[in-house]
């Protein structure tokens, strides 16, 4: 039966035969702009009919479709192999290429016999209805190898389809609904197809059957009445069958009910399970951000010890040094005293041997003194190696004692290595020229209760020191103190005069 898209495909052909023979190119070049408008006017211009490329040996594929937009472009990667009969790779640039076919033009690129071929075909239709392909070499041969070409019979092709614009609409909505019914006519007629094999096998079946039973009724009344029998059996059995299969799809519908159920409650465990490896994930994190931390305040410990260490060698060799002094001092002033008291003689007086004592007694306090002062880095020096022992027993919190003398003014600072105490775990004592600390450490996951008090008292020769509140803190399982040195200002007394009877005013 013939249809609106037959008539427009047979007016598109005899268009096209006239238009070759009637006009020239510049006169449908402006009978388009004049018709479909160009890019500069209200109205865009349109595509009037689908554009698409067919290449030889490959199907055809459609690139712009009917009514687009100009300016358009599309592009496509073909890839095959070279003809082997003609050496060439015919490229065919078609209008309405899923049924009409109409060839607009062609291009023809040479190739070698069975070589692999990859282009990338580009249609470009301007917004004045210059239509342009583009071909460009993909497969390596010819690196950056682009072919261009320009076809004025798609020009024509618009001006002979200018009057027949909304007819061209109308029936291509009209091919379009008629494409879909017939997609579902051939959809139904599928289905009906294999519904009637299947028919028409149950009949064969049925009918082989049926002539079974037949020759077996001719034979006797009785073989026709068992017969007969049998096929009631049949039907009966096959009511059951089909009663037993609704039975079982509704038994499997609920099963898969339920089994969407339980889906869901399993994809609700591990949502769940997923926000608590994240939680977990972060907590990781930052334990180790809390680990390395620990890790670079060890080494920061070990630093200042080492610094520490030296400066307690040096104030050793000082104080040795200074040791000898006052000992060539004290044994010169010994000497001195000596031959004062041999020139004095037995016959000095209890004034003079006084004197002697009293000097005798100054050189003993000195002497202590240096020894005071040389036991004392030793021992400072000792202490943390101490406190290193009682740590490593397991005793309490290991601590380490830093002295900065380049801050401004010089400070102690001390750390104590105390994980998973809180805040509110800790209390301070001030006390003089230092201070007790006490921890008191709360049961927890994988921590035992610990309770430890610590004294950090500096000794006066070393300087006053004040404790600084707002720089002590507990951070990563460290706690920090600070002992910031505080100038002691000297100054001179003296009694008031007063007017004195006793002494005479002459």
């Amino acid at each position: 039966h013939p249809t609106p898209y037959h008539a427009m495909a047979l007016r598109l052909c005899l268009a096209l035969g006239l238009a070759r023979s009637a006009f020239a190119e510049g006169f449908f070049a402006s009978v388009f702009r004049a018709t479909f408008g160009s890019a500069g006017e209200t109205e865009r211009a349109t595509v009037p009919a689908t554009l698409g490329l067919e290449v030889a040996g490959s199907r055809a594929i459609a690139l712009v479709p009917y009514n687009t937009t100009l300016p358009t472009s599309n592009s496509h990667v073909h890839e095959g192999k070279c003809p082997t009969d003609t050496q060439e790779l015919s490229v065919l640039i078609l209008a309405d290429p899923e049924a009409a076919k109409l060839q607009l033009g062609e291009l023809r690129l040479p190739c070698v016999d069975g070589a692999a071929v990859k282009l990338e075909q580009t249609l470009e239709v301007s917004g004045s209805g210059q239509l342009m392909l583009s071909l460009e070499d993909l497969s390596g041969n010819h690196p950056s190898h682009t072919l261009q070409q320009t076809f004025p019979s798609y020009e024509r092709l618009c001006a002979l389809l200018a009057p027949f614009r909304e007819e061209l609409k109308a029936a291509n909505a009209t091919l379009v609904q008629l494409r879909a019914a017939l997609d579902a006519e051939k959809t139904e007629s599928a289905l009906l197809f294999s519904k009637y094999s299947e028919m028409e096998k149950d009949m064969e079946s049925r009918g082989q059957q049926l002539w079974e039973c037949l020759r077996e009724a001719s034979d006797s009344e009785q073989a026709a009445e068992l017969t007969t029998e049998q096929l009631r059996q049949e039907n009966e059995k096959r009511h059951a069958e089909a009663k037993d299969a609704m039975q079982a799809k509704s038994a499997l519908e609920a099963t898969a009910m339920q089994k969407q159920g339980e889906l869901r409650e399993k994809e609700a465990e591990v949502n769940l399970l997923d926000s608590e490896v994240s939680r977990l994930q972060s907590e990781l994190e930052s334990l180790g951000k809390e680990h390395w931390s620990v890790m670079r305040e060890a080494t920061s410990l070990e630093e200042a010890k080492e610094s520490l260490a030296s400066e307690l060698r040096r104030t050793e060799g000082q104080a040795s040094l200074w040791l000898g002094v006052s000992v060539t001092v004290a044994l010169g002033l010994l000497g001195v005293l000596s031959f004062q008291r041999l020139r004095a003689g037995d016959a000095g007086d209890a004034t003079e041997g006084g004197s002697i004592r009293r000097e005798r007694q100054r050189l003993l306090r000195l002497l202590a003194r240096v020894r005071k002062a040389t036991d004392e880095p030793a021992a400072a020096q000792a202490e943390p190696s101490s406190a290193g022992k009682d740590a490593a027993k397991g005793s309490g919190f290991s601590f380490t004692v830093v002295y900065e003398p380049k801050a401004k003014p010089p400070l102690q600072r001390v750390r104590v290595q105390c994980p998973a105490v809180q805040e509110a775990d800790v209390s301070i004592e001030v006390v003089f020229n230092g201070a007790v600390v006490n921890v008191d450490r709360k049961a927890s996951p994988g921590i035992e209760p610990l309770t430890w008090s610590q004294k950090f008292q500096f000794s006066p020769d070393e300087g006053h020191f004040q404790f600084s509140d707002a720089e002590t803190r507990l951070q990563y399982g460290v706690l920090e103190l600070v002992f910031r040195a505080v100038e002691f200002h000297k100054r001179t007394f003296r009694f008031p005069e007063h007017f004195d009877m006793a002494y005479s005013d002459m």
